[in-house]
């Protein structure tokens, strides 16, 4: 009888231990299957795969719940009908778990759109937003993606700038938070779990001579409340948010160095805007830049990989917070942001670093040293369904912003530019900001940010200079092409050249008074200055599409 007792209180012990188990945060992985769709599309099942969907998980169609059967832990469907893809537009798809615990995904984007063989982008000239660091989201639960941005005064101080979406493409004034420290990175995420957005930062205490990272807890009105810092080292970057040890709760991983020692600081979170340190994962070297998170090796517990200078790190997940010693992989050239995400289709997770290097994943935790697009290597990815054709494509932001339409079988194509969308550009965001079921990016740096809208129309380059070229001579003629990117004909209406000194500029063009679907035509300038100095002008493209008019900047010396 004692032995009965004994095994009866055991097993209410051990049930009560399991029954107080907090759901975790779940991760959905792109792609989405079926990745996008053409408006008037009837009804159909989506796949979503992930790691941490717990019993009952529900997927959220822009917020609104759709009927979901949960196949595993790391798979989900959900009924999404024929009236969610009638009209074009994107949809937020988002996966919540139940209580105790538990909470919603990262979002991944679904456009609602006819597909394009290519992809451009135009600035949006209505939008001036402060030049910084910056992130989107929903902020303000109404639907829209917003943007904050992250402001740096002298590395002394800074703020928080939330500019609400207005749904077309531009935004409202900017509502501001001030911070105490300066502002370098962001990262979002809800880490108190009140159903808020909210932001931390990635900065460098002057004072204390550390680099931290702060988490701003969002009120819901725009504004940010600044908390306790986590963090310390010589230097530091921001790197990820996720949840590690599936408690229910955000968790902070910060990559930093101190003494010439790189490593990975992971900060558990509290569930109220807090953190507490957990476990430091070590590295050869320190190379700040946000790092690849996922289940790598399909245990359940979330991994990472982590740039180290010509390295990428493999660090595989104990799900407490804690993390295996890396085994290394070699990347070159190799640096910038990793974002994992399953380029082939065959359930293992791939890399995508930088500017642009893939390393195809085994599902067992190994990779196969992959192919690289760029000889710069370096740079900040944006991954998505760009040209709504159903494959995963990468945008990437270096020298200049580049489109690499994926192939589906994790190989790309040759690289465009957005030449009109090229200056000062340092990372990618992303989201669709006009709702017109075409991604849109923004990219931070100096001199400041800008909103690139995919439009109709793709120029390239944005911008010719002619260098010093003797007063009544002319110079070799340089060019720019114009490609439209749509599926139906494209209008256009007038290029002429307008700015101060159109008198010192020849223009001819081969355009015409349009362009059939996915047709080019070229621009071709020459520089003949008539004075000394320096001239400059502009050529105008106005054309029946979005961002109408573009233009193409024109500078040269008179000598």
């Amino acid at each position: 009888m004692k032995r009965v007792s004994f095994l009866f209180l055991t097993l209410i012990s051990l049930c009560a231990a399991l029954c107080a188990q907090n759901n975790p945060i779940p991760l959905v992985y792109q792609p989405l299957v079926p990745a996008s769709a053409a408006p008037g599309t009837s009804g159909f099942t989506l796949t979503v795969n992930g790691t941490g969907f717990a019993t009952g998980a529900v997927l959220n169609w822009n917020g609104s719940a759709r009927a979901t059967t949960v196949l595993s832990s790391s798979s989900l469907q959900a009924a999404i009908n024929s009236t969610d893809v009638a009209h074009i537009g994107t949809a937020n798809v988002a996966v919540v778990n139940p209580l105790p615990g538990g909470g919603i995904s990262n979002v991944v984007y679904f456009p609602v759109r006819q597909p394009a063989a290519a992809v451009a982008f135009a600035p949006e000239p209505g939008v001036s937003p402060l030049a910084g660091a910056a992130v989107v989201g929903d902020f303000n639960g109404d639907g829209i993606l917003d943007l904050v941005v992250g402001q740096n005064f002298n590395n002394a101080t800074g703020s928080l700038s939330f500019y609400r979406g207005l749904g077309n493409g531009t935004f409202a004034a900017p509502v501001t938070s001030a911070s105490t420290l300066p502002v370098f990175s962001l990262m979002s995420g809800d880490f108190n779990n009140d159903g808020k957005l909210d932001v931390v930062i990635g900065t460098f205490d002057p004072n204390k001579f550390t680099a931290e990272a702060v988490p701003f807890l969002n009120t819901g009105t725009g504004h940010f409340v600044q908390k306790d810092p986590v963090g310390g080292g010589d230097d530091g970057w921001l790197s990820g948010v996720a949840d590690v040890n599936g408690d229910g709760n955000l968790d902070i991983l910060f990559e930093g160095e101190a003494q010439g020692q790189g490593a990975v600081e992971v900060y558990l979170g509290n569930g109220n805007g807090t953190f507490t340190y957990k476990s430091q994962a070590n590295e050869d070297n320190y190379d700040a830049a946000p790092i690849g998170i996922g289940d790598f090796n399909g245990d359940g517990k979330l991994d990472m990989a982590v740039t180290d200078f010509d390295q990428i790190d493999i660090f595989l997940g104990n799900g407490d917070g804690t993390f295996q010693p890396f085994v290394p992989y070699s990347c070159y050239p190799c640096g910038g942001s990793i974002t994992a995400a399953d380029l082939g289709g065959d359930g293992n997770l791939d890399l995508i670093v930088g500017e642009l290097t893939v390393l195809l994943g085994n599902g067992d935790g190994t990779f196969t040293p992959g192919f690289a697009y760029s000889p710069s290597g370096s740079g900040f990815n944006a991954v998505g369904d760009f040209n709504g054709d159903g494959k995963l494509d990468v945008v990437t932001s270096g020298p200049s912003v580049s489109v690499y339409l994926g192939n589906g079988d994790g190989t790309f194509q040759n690289p465009t530019t957005s030449g009109s969308f090229t200056t000062g550009t340092t990372m990618a965001v992303f989201g669709d900001f006009n709702r017109d079921g075409r991604l849109d990016v923004v990219n931070w740096g100096s001199p400041s940010d800008q909103i690139g809208l995919q439009t109709t129309l793709g120029l390239t380059p944005g911008s010719l200079d002619f260098g010093s070229i003797k007063i009544s001579s002319t110079s070799k003629g340089q060019e720019v092409t114009l490609t439209n990117v749509s599926s139906k004909s494209l209008p256009i209406s007038s290029i002429a050249l307008t700015g101060a000194d159109t008198a010192d500029f020849i223009e001819h063009n081969t355009c015409g008074a349009g362009l059939h679907a996915r047709a080019t035509c070229t621009i071709t300038v020459a520089f003949k200055p008539t004075v000394k100095g320096t001239l400059t002008a502009s050529v105008s493209i106005t054309y029946s599409g979005l961002d109408s008019p573009q233009t193409v900047t024109l500078s040269g010396y008179g000598f």
